[in-house]
């Protein structure tokens, strides 16, 4: 099962949405691992990761940066299951999704800012995805180009969510591409070549996307391997004016 939570920044905090983010993660610990706080050593670890100073002895990171609760933490909760979160922040939101399995997610505001990158990383089918949009009269307004932004920002947080769910960030953006031809997007990942001057293939491989609609100005796309995980919703929580005291 995955959830999903979310928190608009009202007031100013230490740390701003890069904070915000990561007290959403404390929340989802808490309610998650630590349901009934029964235990005096839960209390412990639950207050080492409030102080930013001490979070490095409970949470880890992978060798491109994901972060990952350590098994100390998980042998605190008493659980023998895997646990996994991500973060993401953008504009006024922060984001944290949880989950049983490897999961990405990311949140983008809506924008046309990035077309240049784009022209860079997209592949035909992703681009042809955002440019089918016919253009209509103009009346003072341009639907078709806003729906066309809110494609590319749909894309570019399937990406990032994908690349972060795999654990290998943003250096892969050229190595896989989403194809939207099939009606439901999947994943297309570069096969290794045995040599440079062979042709460069791709291969359909597994995952999996969740639009999460928090606000029409963004895209918030989860990803994960596992569809199953999904179930027929995923429960958004949420927190905003409830996560900067606690």
């Amino acid at each position: 099962m995955v959830n999903l939570y979310y928190a608009k920044l009202q007031n100013r905090m230490p740390g701003g949405l890069s904070e915000l983010a990561w007290r959403l993660c404390i929340y989802a610990v808490r309610r998650e691992l630590f349901p009934q706080n029964s235990k005096a050593d839960a209390i412990i670890q639950l207050d080492d990761l409030i102080y930013r100073d001490k979070r490095d002895r409970l949470i880890g990171r992978g060798e491109c940066g994901k972060p990952y609760v350590k098994q100390e933490l998980l042998r605190a909760a008493g659980t023998a299951r895997p646990w996994f979160f991500n973060l993401s922040h953008s504009g006024e939101y922060a984001i944290c999704a949880t989950a049983h399995a490897e999961i990405g997610c990311d949140i983008q505001r809506i924008s046309s800012e990035r077309k240049r990158l784009a022209e860079q990383f997209f592949h035909e089918s992703e681009r042809h995805y955002i440019e089918q949009i016919p253009d209509a009269p103009y009346n003072g307004t341009n639907p078709a180009q806003e729906e066309r932004d809110r494609r590319f920002t749909r894309v570019w947080t399937m990406r990032e969510s994908y690349a972060k769910m795999t654990g290998e960030g943003i250096g892969i953006m050229k190595d896989f591409y989403i194809d939207f031809s099939g009606g439901v997007p999947c994943v297309c990942r570069r096969r290794s070549a045995r040599n440079e001057s062979a042709d460069v293939t791709f291969a359909k491989t597994a995952a999996f996307f969740y639009q999460a609609g928090i606000d029409q100005g963004y895209s918030c796309t989860i990803c994960c391997e596992n569809s199953a995980i999904f179930g027929l919703s995923i429960p958004c929580f949420n927190m905003t004016g409830m996560i900067e005291y606690n």
